[in-house]
C-alpha cells in the first residue's frame, strides 16, 4: 500500500478552517457515512458499552451526534485539526458536560487508551495511513473508521488527463490493500465494508465549488489553479463522479 502521500498539513488546516461554516451545507455523503459507521458498530457489537470514546477528525460532530443516542453517559474526547470546525461542534454540544475537546494533528496526538476510537472521513488526510491505523488500533479496544479508496473522483481525474494536465487526486489505497493491512494487525474480530456514493454536478466549476465548501480543495491551490481554469474553460458538460469508501471495525485488546 502506498502509505506515504505528500500532504500539506497547513493547507489542509487552513482550508477546513476557512470553510467550516459551509461544510454542513454540502457534507451529505459525510453525514451518511457517519451514520453508517455507528450503525455498523451497534449492529455488530450490541453489548459493547464504551466508557471512553475518542472521535478523531470530529469535524462538526456528526459521529458524536449519532453515538450520543446509544452511549449518552460515555466520556467523549473530540479532536479536529481545524479549530473553526471544532468551535461549531462545541456550540452544538454546549449542554453536554461529558464531552471534551482538543485541536491537534491526529498523527502527533498523545491519546490515552480508549474503549472506542472512531474516525469518519479523516484518515485520508494523514501522511502514513498504515502507521496511524496501527497506532489507533493499539490505543483502543475497538477501532472504527472510514477512509477513501482508490477510484474516488476518478472521473474528475480522468478529465484532467484528457486535457493533458496532471492528476488532481491523491493515490488512495485499494480495498484489498486496506483489508490485507488491517488483517495483518491480527484483530480478534473485524468487519469490512465498501460503499460507492455517486454525485452529479452541472459543471467543473460546480464540482470545484463543492470541494471548496467542504474544505477539501487542498489540491486546488497555487499553480493548480491554472489547471482548474483550463478545465472550466474547456469542459461545459455535467460531471458524474463517485466517492469510494472503505469502512472497518477492528476489535482487539
Amino acid at each position: 500500500m502506498n502509505d506515504k502521500i505528500t500532504i500539506n498539513k497547513l493547507s489542509i488546516q487552513k482550508n477546513f478552517n476557512d470553510n467550516a461554516k459551509t461544510y454542513d451545507s454540502v457534507a451529505s455523503i459525510q453525514k451518511k457515512c457517519a451514520k453508517l459507521l455507528v450503525d455498523l458498530l451497534i449492529k455488530n457489537f450490541p453489548d459493547f458499552i464504551p466508557l471512553t470514546i475518542a472521535d478523531l477528525g470530529a469535524g462538526t460532530g456528526y459521529v458524536t451526534e449519532y453515538l450520543l443516542k446509544f452511549y449518552p453517559d460515555s466520556r467523549y474526547f473530540l479532536n479536529d485539526f481545524a479549530l473553526a470546525m471544532l468551535d461549531i461542534t462545541r456550540d452544538k454540544f454546549k449542554n453536554y458536560s461529558n464531552i471534551h475537546y482538543n485541536s491537534n494533528d491526529i498523527e502527533t496526538l498523545n491519546l490515552d487508551y480508549q474503549d472506542l476510537i472512531i474516525s469518519n472521513f479523516a484518515l485520508q488526510w494523514t501522511t502514513n495511513l498504515e502507521l496511524i491505523i496501527q497506532n489507533l488500533r493499539l490505543r483502543s479496544r475497538i477501532l472504527v473508521f472510514s477512509t477513501l479508496l482508490s477510484g474516488t473522483f476518478k472521473e474528475w481525474s480522468d478529465l484532467y488527463q484528457d486535457f493533458g494536465l496532471p492528476r488532481p487526486i491523491s493515490d488512495y489505497p485499494t480495498q484489498k490493500e486496506l483489508e490485507d493491512y488491517c488483517l495483518s494487525l491480527k484483530p480478534e474480530n473485524y468487519l469490512f465494508r465498501c460503499e460507492d456514493f455517486s454525485m452529479t454536478f452541472d459543471s467543473p466549476l460546480a464540482f470545484a465549488s463543492y470541494l471548496k465548501m467542504l474544505g477539501a480543495n487542498t489540491n486546488i491551490t497555487g499553480s493548480e489553479n491554472h489547471y482548474l481554469r483550463e478545465i472550466i474553460k474547456n469542459h461545459h458538460l455535467p460531471i458524474k463522479t463517485n466517492y469510494k469508501i472503505f469502512f472497518a471495525i477492528l476489535e482487539g485488546r
